[in-house]
């Protein structure tokens, strides 16, 4: 497995070694750039008003942002200790997403991921490995 610490040192991960990493401005993608079928891409930022929302409220008002209503059947929220996630999966347009925000005190981690519908089982216990292994400082 590849180490990754995100350019802010506000999070570190774990991605497989057949797996290519992409900096961008604002974001970095992940992808096995052979065999894939789908990028997952994060961000990160810290903010002094995180404790006003919870990731329920980040994640409604992102999806509203984009007209998708929330089907509670495709809803989690889990916490574990400090850590909050919040995660969102749905398709639309043949495309398959998943939305997930994962914060501890004030820094949050915004995730997605997204492929052809009709390639979603192909790697996505990558990508839930690589989420779950998320470790923010």
């Amino acid at each position: 497995m590849n180490h990754y610490i995100s350019s802010s040192k506000i999070y570190e991960l774990f991605f497989p070694d057949d797996w290519t990493h992409k900096e961008g401005k604002d974001c970095v993608s992940f992808f096995d750039s052979q065999n894939g079928v789908g990028t997952i891409q994060i961000s990160s930022y810290s903010s002094p008003e995180r404790s006003k929302k919870d990731n329920l409220s980040i994640l409604s008002e992102y999806l509203g942002n984009k007209n998708i209503k929330i089907n509670k059947e495709y809803l989690e929220i889990e916490k574990n200790g400090d850590v909050s996630i919040a995660k969102y999966s749905y398709s639309q347009e043949n495309i398959f997403w998943s939305i997930w925000f994962i914060s501890k005190n004030n820094k949050i981690i915004f995730s997605t991921y997204n492929c052809d519908v009709n390639d979603k089982k192909m790697e996505y216990s990558i990508i839930e490995n690589i989420i779950e292994s998320i470790n923010i400082f």
